[in-house]
């Protein structure tokens, strides 16, 4: 098992994670850096890839149990 390490988060970036039927937050995608840091062009790139990119895998895993449940 990993040990965990104490260390302060001193900034955070969260992005809701949208599904595609309702469009509404399934969940949120956080990103946590040790320092204080002012937001990027990057760091926004980043927050809507991997939103856009988690919604879609939860999109695929949702879809997947809906059609074997309808099976």
């Amino acid at each position: 098992m990993a040990k965990l390490r104490s260390s302060p988060v001193l900034t955070l970036r969260m992005s809701s994670v949208l599904i595609q039927g309702d469009r509404k937050p399934y969940c949120t995608f956080v990103l946590a850096y040790r320092e204080p840091r002012k937001e990027t062009d990057w760091d926004e790139a980043v927050m809507t890839f991997a939103a856009n990119a988690a919604g879609l895998i939860i999109q695929s895993d949702l879809d997947h149990i809906t059609d074997t449940a309808a099976e």
